[in-house]
């Protein structure tokens, strides 16, 4: 068995990039294991090592063709950064701003989480809005975000922060509270607590969100005591949930409120498609012929030489309009219920902000009312998509050209 080694040339600007660390494991593993289907071939003809790697700032430019790519590697070889191994298996991997480059959309690399700065970006008016399907980017602050865009069997769904808190009184704190109680990418939550316990924890306790968290608390606290009697169903619920130590966690809700990102609001400028390049890069990646490339790029091109380059995102897709609640909402009467008393709480505390329906007292309890103890919970997302439903429009928007945000690689929807 013939033994090879893989090199890695990370070429670009790779900094920050989460995906090394994963590219270096799969690197590391390529030898020894078959059941991942694109090392099948390399397990059954030779052992595969992980040797080393180096980066390359650019020195073949923003442009690569395959003899720039030879060229990369010859460099790392001579200048001593890789050793000329002629078993030796050889990898230039680009970051991702050498193929936005290629088509000439603007990009910003995240210190942190991408959904983060894609929400700065929203907030600071800097694009029309978030594509995500991640539920964090409203934690983050996002106030416009289209879902299912790239869902080709859905309408693409385009959902704004002032409407919903309007339509159902969630602003965001009070989704922050939302995420902490039923778990988020920082936090597990509460054990068993769904959206419908965090509507109705939300309904007893005013102000932000580390404030009616921690009075949440301070009467879980008091109602474990054996003295503590009640016969409201709802308390009885309340009072078996099982708060773990630091819960309300500060740290939390400050990765949401004051997240690290690029706050540079330099100007994006958009670019023409490099169309020969894109020929190439797609003939040699792909083993497309150029009238199968030509015909999907040129009538791009074409769209982009018109008037409106950079038109509104709804010319992309058939936007839904709101109709008021929605059919989702109308089934859940317990759902519509917890939403309208949050409505009508939120709206009292904020006309009368020093009168509180819990005293600081800890003694003082929460009024009895019995509200049906709640169901199973199905998966929080799911339930929180429910309510988010009911406030799908569509917004005319100025026509001022800004990019739409979009995290490149997006983690898995936990909220």
């Amino acid at each position: 068995m013939i033994n090879s080694t893989a090199y890695v040339i990370w070429y670009g600007n790779w900094a920050g990039n989460t995906g090394v660390a994963l590219i270096e494991y799969f690197l590391q593993n390529i030898g020894t294991h078959p059941w991942w289907y694109m090392t099948t071939e390399y397990n059954q003809t030779a052992g595969i090592v992980f040797g080393k790697s180096t980066t390359d700032n650019y020195s073949q430019g923003k442009t690569l063709t395959d003899a720039r790519v030879l060229t990369i590697v010859k460099s790392a070889i001579i200048s001593g950064r890789l050793p000329n191994d002629t078993n030796g298996i050889y990898f230039v991997l680009t970051a991702g701003d050498y193929l936005l480059r290629l088509f000439g959309i603007p990009y910003l690399i995240s210190p942190t989480e991408a959904e983060a700065q894609c929400a700065y970006l929203d907030l600071s008016n800097q694009c029309d809005g978030v594509i995500t399907d991640d539920s964090d980017v409203w934690l983050f602050g996002a106030s416009h975000v289209y879902r299912n865009f790239f869902r080709q069997n859905q309408l693409v769904e385009y959902y704004d922060s002032t409407i919903i808190a309007n339509q159902l009184g969630f602003d965001r704190e009070s989704m922050i509270a939302i995420g902490m109680i039923v778990g988020s990418d920082y936090t597990k939550g509460i054990p068993n607590a769904g959206i419908m316990t965090a509507l109705e924890i939300l309904q007893e306790f005013h102000g932000t969100c580390m404030e009616r968290l921690e009075k949440f608390r301070r009467w879980w606290k008091n109602a474990q005591k054996p003295e503590y009697k009640t016969q409201s169903k709802l308390l009885k619920h309340l009072k078996n949930l099982e708060l773990f130590e630091g819960f309300p966690n500060k740290a939390v809700y400050d990765a949401y409120i004051t997240p690290k990102v690029d706050y540079d609001q330099s100007k994006f400028t958009w670019a023409m498609p490099q169309l020969e390049l894109i020929r190439e890069f797609i003939g040699s990646k792909l083993k497309w012929d150029r009238q199968k490339i030509d015909d999907m790029i040129l009538p791009v091109i074409k769209r982009m030489n018109t008037k409106e380059v950079q038109s509104r995102i709804d010319s992309f897709f058939a936007p839904l309009l709101f109709e008021g609640t929605s059919n989702q909402l109308r089934k859940n009467t317990r759902l519509k219920s917890a939403i309208d008393l949050l409505k009508q709480k939120t709206q009292e505390a904020k006309e009368n902000p020093n009168e509180l329906n819990l005293s600081e007292d800890d003694d003082t309890p929460i009024p009895e009312r019995n509200v049906s103890k709640p169901k199973k919970q199905t998966k929080a997302t799911k339930l929180m998509n429910n309510v988010l439903d009911s406030v799908t429009q569509t917004k005319r928007r100025s026509k001022k050209k800004k990019p739409i945000a979009s995290p490149v690689l997006s983690e898995d929807e936990t909220f």
